[in-house]
């Protein structure tokens, strides 16, 4: 009878052994999975950690389907790309008598659209299980929204998903080229730090502005991102460590969001857009984007 309780209870202590091993590994493996995206300085932190974050165009992620979400983030990971640039309320292949009602924010009264939130959250929860940070873009001009409803359905967004802290925010893509003033951001920008204090706020600028632009816009509106958009001269790839440079030293993370995109029949190289990531990293950017159409 000893014998048998000595032996039903090493049962039982292997049994708790293994749950507990499993239960450790499970949660082991979901903290080392989940990112906190900060800022120090003028440097993106991970995890507290400074680091260089390369992006990739993501735009369309809210149209695809999980298993290309899947697939996809986890080939982007697979080529030590960092994060995804998207855009809830993108354009479709459609023209603007013909607009479907697919975007995140609903011009009518700027209230959010539950399916398409839903699938943000499905994005932005993918991109962290697979160690991915995600810029979130909004562009105010693509559903023809009122300024009081844009802002009030980005800060709905902000508020949704205050609980993620893999992402940050571009208020407005090309704020001055969609007729948006630095008032208009400043107010966008207070509207969400007040839903949301910790949320990273940008608002990028292109159009033909200068770094000197980017620099004035982050700081007269208090945003803590300088998000540059640079002209896309001939040879950009060989002028973005200058152009870098010409921001740098600066107190906030030089972002550039938009180099030159490559598209179907493009004469861009791999070695050139590599020479521009490479180059900005040396200067002092503290993230920068592949730029492609394939994901529009």
């Amino acid at each position: 009878v000893n014998s048998y309780i000595i032996k039903l209870m090493f049962r039982k202590l292997k049994t708790i052994v293994w749950l507990t091993v499993i239960l450790f590994s499970f949660f082991l493996f979901h903290n080392v999975q989940a990112l906190t995206l900060g800022i120090s300085s003028n440097k993106f932190t991970v995890n507290g950690s400074a680091k260089f974050l390369t992006f990739i165009s993501y735009f369309d992620a809210l149209r695809a389907s999980n298993e290309t979400l899947d697939s996809d983030l986890a080939y982007l990971k697979s080529k030590n790309i960092d994060g995804i640039r998207i855009f809830p309320n993108w354009w479709g292949p459609y023209s603007d008598t013909n607009r479907p009602h697919d975007t995140l924010m609903n011009p009518a009264d700027g209230t959010l659209r539950s399916t398409q939130l839903a699938k943000l959250k499905t994005v932005v929860e993918k991109a962290n299980s697979k160690g991915l940070v995600v810029d979130v873009s909004f562009a105010k001009e693509i559903e023809q929204l009122s300024l009081a409803n844009y802002k009030k359905a980005i800060v709905s967004t902000v508020q949704a998903l205050s609980s993620y802290k893999n992402i940050f925010y571009d208020i407005q893509n090309e704020y001055n080229c969609n007729n948006l003033t630095a008032g208009d951001v400043l107010d966008i920008r207070n509207a969400v730090k007040g839903a949301s204090n910790s949320a990273l706020v940008s608002a990028s600028i292109a159009c033909g502005a200068g770094p000197a632009e980017a620099v004035s816009i982050a700081t007269s509106a208090n945003l803590d991102i300088i998000n540059y958009h640079d002209d896309r001269s001939a040879n950009w790839y060989s002028q973005t460590g200058a152009r870098v440079n010409s921001i740098a030293p600066a107190s906030k993370p030089i972002y550039f969001g938009e180099p030159e995109k490559w598209s179907s029949g493009s004469t861009l190289t791999a070695d050139n857009f590599t020479t521009a990531v490479t180059r900005a990293k040396s200067a002092g950017a503290a993230p920068t984007t592949y730029h492609t159409r394939a994901a529009y």
